[in-house]
């Protein structure tokens, strides 16, 4: 009886650890989504760099 008790205690455990990994999911996505668009928006702005412009002489 003590085993089986100690097993219906594991697979609950299990279970609230898994609901509490896949809750952590969404905020992963929105912190790599976010990072993507930085990024990408960084990338940007050095292909875009103009570089036809040379600095004065002294």
């Amino acid at each position: 009886m003590k085993q089986l008790i100690v097993m219906i205690s594991t697979i609950i455990l299990g279970i609230a650890i898994a609901f509490m990994v896949l809750g952590f999911k969404t905020t992963a996505k929105n912190l790599t989504d976010k990072t993507n668009s930085k990024v990408n928006s960084i990338v940007n702005e050095v292909n875009n760099f103009d570089t036809s412009y040379t600095a004065p002489t002294v």
